[in-house]
């Protein structure tokens, strides 16, 4: 092929590409929502936080030992075999401390991460809190504000 055709070839590729980024976006977070299962192919991360998708995801059981996983419904106790791995030790930790039994874990990610169907007004703010015996030595709470629109 000579130059002329692979410019041709080029050009068509990327509008054909852009094309279908703009148009394939509201179907995304239906595409990624609507899978109930981890795919089988080997553990890796693509993309970012924000942009990103996940092969080959581990899903926390709903309950062990030192942790319990929160809103079941949404199918989001999902994420990489290391980072389960890391959720589940950082439990063991926090319920050695004094006052502590272990951890509830909110959202990870879907099966295949990716958009989420919906947003979710847990992530406007997000606290984190130290406490001893039941008492509360220290909380923090940061706002997010560019989630206000929503």
């Amino acid at each position: 092929m000579n130059k002329i055709g692979k410019f041709i070839t080029l050009f068509i590729s990327l509008i054909l590409c852009m094309g279908f980024a703009v148009t394939a976006q509201p179907l995304a977070k239906q595409k990624f929502g609507g899978k109930s299962e981890a795919s089988t192919q080997k553990p890796a991360p693509f993309g970012s936080y924000s942009k990103g998708c996940i092969a080959g995801a581990e899903q926390l059981p709903e309950t062990g030992p030192t942790w319990q996983a929160m809103r079941l419904s949404r199918n989001r106790n999902w994420g990489h075999p290391q980072a389960i791995d890391f959720i589940q030790k950082l439990s063991l930790f926090a319920a050695k401390q004094p006052g502590w039994k272990g951890l509830y874990i909110g959202d990870i990610s879907q099966p295949r991460g990716g958009p989420m169907l919906r947003i979710e007004s847990s992530c406007d703010d997000t606290s984190a809190s130290v406490l001893c015996d039941g008492k509360v030595l220290s909380n923090l709470i940061a706002n997010q504000e560019i989630h206000k629109s929503f």
